[in-house]
């Protein structure tokens, strides 16, 4: 079983579209998203009994990432933990919402566990913020490393036209994770983990570029061979 994922949301709307595009990016394996989204009432607002309720039913052994909206949802999550005694395996995020919850989402169902699921919702801005407003990379995924010498590479060219945007880069994600290697994909000389979705999304790539694959590991062979494949087949699009 995968980390469980809680949405906490003033809005019983926002999380149910925040699961639905959820939806459209996880594996075959999907991980359990609960919500807890609106006031006792039916209206807009949190409630901490529902928090605590929807930590019970993601928690499969392997922990939950709690994510939030707006200020007092974290007063809320706070007291649900209070009243659960704060368990070591439930972590509150503070990431941003969507964001947030896609890339903690993509990492669960692709196997991760409690620390890098909670690590790339934390860092899910970090691709955003450095095209955007040009800030220097900090988070998982988008570091360069030194190749060490048992490195491979290849490089290929992007097929379909938007490139490596977030369903594509949500399906190589999951193919990486399956492969016993370290792999890496680098455009224009940034880095990216191909594990890390949205890392892989925010590098920009369309139509034609030119990326390059590293890997090194018991299995980088046969990882770059079925991602180039998944890369060149263009992922069914056109």
């Amino acid at each position: 079983m995968s980390v469980g994922i809680v949405l906490v949301s003033h809005s019983v709307q926002l999380a149910q579209a925040t699961v639905e595009l959820i939806g459209q990016m996880q594996s075959d394996k999907p991980a359990t998203v609960a919500i807890a989204a609106g006031s006792a009432d039916g209206g807009f607002g949190t409630d901490t009994m529902a928090i605590m309720n929807a930590i019970e039913e993601a928690q499969s052994g392997n922990g939950v990432v709690v994510l939030t909206d707006l200020g007092s949802a974290i007063l809320s999550t706070d007291m649900a933990l209070e009243f659960l005694g704060y368990p070591d395996d439930v972590v509150m995020v503070g990431a941003p919402f969507v964001e947030g919850a896609l890339a903690a989402t993509i990492t669960a169902s692709n196997g991760g566990a409690l620390a890098d699921v909670a690590q790339q919702a934390r860092t899910a801005l970090d691709a955003k913020r450095r095209h955007i407003d040009g800030e220097p990379a900090s988070g998982i995924g988008v570091v360069p490393q030194q190749p060490s010498a048992d490195t491979i590479f290849h490089q290929l060219r992007v097929v379909n036209a938007a490139g490596l945007h977030a369903r594509p880069a949500a399906r190589v994600a999951h193919l990486a994770s399956q492969y016993d290697a370290e792999i890496t994909v680098i455009y224009q000389g940034e880095h990216a983990a191909a594990t890390s979705a949205m890392a892989l999304a925010g590098l920009g790539t369309q139509a034609g570029d030119l990326i390059e694959l590293q890997a090194s590991g018991r299995q980088a062979s046969e990882a770059l061979v079925a991602l180039t494949a998944l890369i060149e087949s263009g992922f069914g699009e056109d």
